[in-house]
């Protein structure tokens, strides 16, 4: 499956050319020069970004080219992408992002460490019972600044890019520290680029953020898209893929995929059921191209992310 449905596939010699290093991608380009300024080497002006759209309208490819660019220019990238399963596990989105700096956690004032260390489950363990009382849990304030301290540390060695992809899908306590120290990052070569579905931010990050909405793609866009297919749909399936994704790039991708393997079932779909199903259709049928073993392990993680 393509995430966003952004990049061309497989661009004959007859497709436009791309300049060098520049990814294929189609009818975004004013979004795509937003967020590359973005990561550019720190200016002092804004360095967060919230980019909001429907599943499959491509925040994931935008939100991806800009790491690669931010790579090629000597910037460490840290990610962490939001999943349903630990929406309600405390400050998971925020330990998947610092994982790779824990390393450097010792260098951190004690108070911060100790606060930054526990919520991960890395600090000292609780009193035994009968000699003391519980430690409490660290305030948010604390650890959120033991980790505006520990990226800023980090970033004096090399600029820093934080991605934070599926953030609706991010736990609130994550949530809260990340916006903390994006207020915080002024004086710092250090860019926050937040990924969501829908067109409202995700809480702590609803208001005085900048923010890139990602619509659909509009008719010339989506037919370009089209006709870099591997097999682009012409006539009557041409226009009812069209009619269908509606301008959702990962939809006209998809669509016309499924159509040039079968042009009557796509015919026969058109309008008789909604986008989301007709992908899911899609999807579900590409699951019978994969080994068996492969089939049982998606259906076992399938089933662990719907466990409340």
């Amino acid at each position: 499956m393509v995430r966003g449905a952004l990049r061309v596939t497989n661009v004959g010699a007859a497709g436009p050319q791309q300049p060098p290093g520049h990814p294929g991608i189609v009818g975004r380009d004013q979004e795509l020069a937003k967020v590359l300024r973005l990561v550019r080497p720190p200016t002092g002006d804004g360095r967060v970004l919230v980019v909001l759209g429907d599943a499959g309208m491509g925040k994931s490819t935008l939100i991806g080219t800009a790491a690669d660019q931010a790579v090629r220019r000597g910037t460490r990238v840290l990610r962490a992408t939001g999943s349903r399963s630990e929406t309600d596990l405390a400050f998971a989105g925020l330990h998947q992002l610092l994982l790779p700096l824990l390393g450097s956690a010792d260098e951190l004032p004690t108070r911060q460490r100790s606060a930054l260390l526990s919520v991960f489950g890395l600090g000292p363990a609780p009193a035994a019972i009968g000699t003391a009382p519980p430690l409490a849990p660290p305030g948010r304030l604390l650890v959120g600044l033991a980790t505006l301290t520990l990226l800023s540390d980090v970033a004096t060695r090399a600029p820093l890019l934080l991605i934070v992809d599926d953030a609706q899908w991010i736990d609130q306590g994550s949530l809260d520290v990340l916006a903390f120290v994006a207020r915080r990052l002024d004086n710092d070569p250090i860019t926050l680029l937040i990924g969501a579905r829908g067109d409202t931010p995700p809480p702590s990050f609803d208001w005085g953020f900048p923010r890139l909405a990602l619509g659909p793609l509009d008719v010339l866009a989506a037919n370009r898209l089209l006709d870099h297919q591997p097999s682009p749909p012409s006539g009557m399936v041409r226009a009812q893929v069209l009619a269908q994704a509606a301008g959702n790039p990962l939809a006209l991708v998809e669509l016309a995929g499924a159509a040039a393997s079968d042009p009557e079932a796509a015919g026969r779909s058109a309008g008789s059921v909604s986008l989301t199903a007709r992908l899911n259709q899609i999807f579900a049928a590409h699951l019978d191209e994969l080994p068996a073993a492969t089939r049982r392990l998606l259906l076992l993680a399938a089933a662990a992310d719907t466990i409340e």
